[in-house]
């Protein structure tokens, strides 16, 4: 079955190292502008000069208004400005949330680490009873999810999806198929990830960031001299909405998810011509989907980061 012209993106939002919204977001991609930089988030002492893609001065008051974002930490403050900007680009209103559910499914590699981590270095050091009831409920995996489902009244489907780095994109994916299957009428899909101390010791320790060898960093996609990756933070939502719902709406797409698809590489990337294998399996069965071939295909976005290896395949 073609999925072309069934599941319309009618809203965008996003909070990112180069902005939030599509205008800063399109002249950093045209100006070539990084919004990778030194840390300034926290505290670097122990690991070498590292470079990092940090959203700079993010409030989320300025954002979410002034009620008790106590609840929620980085992670989830994040992924509900993001939330709030898609809503409002697309014109679902708090009134239009009260008539229809409207859902989220959300992606992310790891969550709220930061949290976890000073959760347990309370329990660790001064005792169990001193860790705090509230971290250790942001300390699972779809914390994020469910505080910006509460902050928007989101009463739809909530879930997340963690899938490593493609955990975003698997989330549009699958809230796609939920729209165009008719289990929903729309679904805020997308990714949302922090930085923090505790993830980036982490990857230091495996010695795929750039610069963590203590050579000069070189987060360069497909560049020859390439020594790694940037770690960064941001969220980014879409609203995917039944076209036919969109239609009564008198919207108009921003774009339309015609297919996807993801394939599991076993391998984890260490034998190249599985994960190309995998590669091109997946975009075969996204093409299907559509219902269209190679040569619809206008252009290909490629996920090349800096990785030494990851890039070469």
């Amino acid at each position: 079955m073609s999925g072309e012209d069934t599941v319309w993106v009618t809203g965008l939002g996003l909070v990112s190292p180069v902005g939030d919204s599509l205008d800063s977001l399109f002249a950093a991609l045209e100006q070539g502008t990084s919004g990778v930089g030194p840390v300034e988030l926290f505290a670097t002492d122990g690991l070498p000069p590292m470079l990092a893609g940090e959203v700079r001065g993010f409030d989320a008051a300025a954002y979410l208004g002034a009620g008790n974002l106590r609840p929620l930490d980085r992670t989830a403050r994040l992924a509900a400005a993001a939330a709030a900007k898609a809503l409002e680009a697309s014109g679902w209103t708090a009134e239009r949330r009260a008539e229809t559910e409207l859902g989220l499914v959300l992606g992310t590699m790891f969550g709220s680490v930061h949290t976890i981590s000073e959760f347990d270095q309370r329990a660790l050091n001064a005792g169990p009873v001193y860790a705090k009831p509230m971290d250790f409920a942001n300390s699972v995996i779809n914390a994020a999810a469910g505080q910006t489902a509460i902050w928007h009244d989101l009463r739809g489907v909530n879930s997340t999806i963690s899938g490593g780095s493609a955990s975003g994109l698997q989330a549009l994916g699958y809230a796609a198929d939920l729209v165009r299957s008719g289990r929903a009428p729309a679904l805020l899909a997308g990714g949302a990830e922090e930085l923090c101390f505790a993830s980036m010791l982490g990857f230091v320790r495996t010695g795929r960031l750039a610069g963590g060898d203590g050579q000069p960093a070189r987060a360069l996609p497909f560049h020859p001299l390439r020594n790694g990756f940037a770690l960064a933070e941001g969220a980014a939502l879409l609203l995917l909405e039944d076209a036919d719902h969109a239609r009564r709406r008198e919207v108009r797409p921003l774009a339309v998810v015609a297919g996807s698809a993801n394939c599991f590489d076993p391998s984890r990337g260490t034998d190249d011509a599985r994960a190309a294998s995998a590669l091109v399996r997946a975009a075969r069965l996204a093409l299907d989907e559509a219902g269209w071939t190679a040569a619809d295909v206008d252009v290909v976005s490629a996920s090349a980061n800096g990785s030494v290896a990851g890039d070469g395949q």
